[in-house]
C-alpha cells in the first residue's frame, strides 16, 4: 500500500527510505555516525522505527531522528525484534537487551542472561512468548511478560564448533507459525516443532547441500520456501503437516483430561 516503505543500509552510513511500489527514493537520512547492521519497524501502525549499530537510534516515519542511545558494549547491534506493546530487544553478539519506548524517548528495561555462543536468530512466537537461537544449536523460549527462560527447544550440542569452526549446528533462522509451533533452519536442514509439548513435528535433516540461509512462507503460506549457500530455492509443504500435528496434539490433550 501507498503506507509501505523500505529501508535500506549499508557501509556508507546512510539509510535511504524507498517507495517500495515504484521504486522511488523517498528520503536518505544522515545522522548516525556508525553504520547501521539492524531495522526494527512495529507491524501495526507505529510512527517510528528504530536502526542499531554501535548505537540505538530511534526515528519517526519522517526520518527525523528522535533519539539516539548510546550504549557501552563492545559488539554492535545485529538484530532488533518487535515484541508486543512498545517493546523491542536488541541482540548483540551473545547479549540481548530489553528496550521499552515512551513516544520520543527510549529506556532500557534490562539485560537478559546471555546464550553461550553468538546469537544468530531472535523472533517473537506470539504475545506471550519469544524465541532465540545460536550458533552452538540451542534455542531457548522465553516469556515475554517476565523475561525468563520458559525452556530449551533445543539443547547445545556436543562438538558445535565442529571442523575449522563450521558451526555445523548453528541456527540460522527460527520461524513462528500459528503461535504454537517453531520453525528452526539448522545447518542444513530444518525442523517444526511444537512450543507446548516440545516434540519435533516434522524433521528434514539434509534439505540443502549447505546452511540455510532464509526461510519464508510463500503463494498465501501455503509453501515453505528454503534458501541456501547452495544457490538453490526450494518449496515444502509444511501446512499438511502443521494441520496433522494440531489434530494429533488436540487428541492427545483430551486423552490427558479425559
Amino acid at each position: 500500500g501507498s503506507n509501505h516503505v523500505l529501508l535500506s543500509a549499508a557501509s556508507d552510513k546512510i539509510i535511504c527510505m524507498w517507495n517500495p511500489g515504484t521504486g522511488e527514493l523517498l528520503r536518505v537520512l544522515t545522522a548516525p555516525s556508525f553504520t547501521t547492521r539492524a531495522f526494527g519497524v512495529y507491524p501495526y501502525g507505529s510512527n517510528v522505527f528504530y536502526s542499531g549499530g554501535v548505537e540505538l537510534c530511534m526515528w519517526d516515519s519522517d526520518g527525523k531522528l528522535c533519539k539516539v542511545t548510546e550504549r557501552n558494549e563492545a559488539e554492535d547491534i545485529q538484530m532488533i525484534t518487535m515484541l508486543s506493546g512498545s517493546m523491542f530487544i536488541t541482540s548483540a553478539d551473545r547479549k540481548m537487551t530489553v528496550y521499552e519506548s515512551h513516544e520520543d524517548d527510549v529506556e532500557v528495561l534490562l539485560h537478559l542472561p546471555p546464550h553461550n555462543e553468538k546469537i544468530t536468530s531472535v523472533t517473537k512466537v506470539n504475545d506471550s512468548h519469544f524465541a532465540s537461537g545460536s550458533l552452538d544449536g540451542s534455542v531457548v523460549l522465553w516469556s515475554s511478560e517476565n523475561f525468563t527462560r520458559v525452556k530449551f527447544l533445543s539443547l547445545k550440542r556436543q562438538d558445535f564448533q565442529g571442523c575449522n569452526h563450521c558451526y555445523p549446528y548453528s541456527v540460522q533462522m527460527l520461524l513462528p507459525v500459528d503461535e504454537n509451533f517453531v520453525i528452526c533452519a539448522m545447518s542444513c536442514g530444518f525442523f517444526i516443532q511444537d512450543i507446548r509439548t516440545n516434540k519435533h513435528i516434522a524433521s528434514f535433516t539434509n534439505a540443502h547441500y549447505s546452511k540455510i540461509r532464509d526461510i519464508a512462507f510463500v503463494f498465501g503460506n501455503l509453501l515453505l520456501a528454503t534458501t541456501s549457500e547452495d544457490g538453490l530455492i526450494r518449496l515444502w509443504g509444511v501446512q499438511e503437516a502443521l494441520n496433522t500435528a494440531t489434530q494429533i496434539t488436540d487428541a492427545d490433550y483430551v486423552d490427558q483430561k479425559s
